[in-house]
């Protein structure tokens, strides 16, 4: 998913807008991820400033596939991609007033 936001002259990520989305769930939780991270701040002439930033989240999903492939119902780690690439496919059918 790619967000849109703005750096502060203090380091927070502020303003963070989501420019792609994956699915809601995900794009709730790299929100969060990112409005947690903590930046050193740009400079212009030696003075912080406040900058505007793309940031790319990426999900890995193999450490929790495995576990998973325990679970009775699901056989294996490919039957638990697929389903959640269908479930992926089905929130992105959905309408969105988001303006992606």
């Amino acid at each position: 998913m790619i967000i849109d936001g703005i750096i502060s002259s203090s380091g927070c990520f502020v303003a963070a807008k989501i420019r792609r989305s994956v699915a809601i769930p995900l794009d709730l939780a790299a929100l969060q991820a990112v409005l947690d991270w903590r930046f050193s701040p740009a400079l212009l002439e030696a003075k912080p400033v406040p900058v505007m930033v793309t940031v790319t989240v990426f999900f890995r999903f193999d450490e929790v596939l495995q576990p998973l492939a325990a679970c009775s119902l699901y056989k294996s780690p490919a039957e638990i991609r697929e389903a959640i690439h269908n479930l992926n496919s089905a929130l992105l059918q959905l309408p969105s007033d988001r303006g992606n």
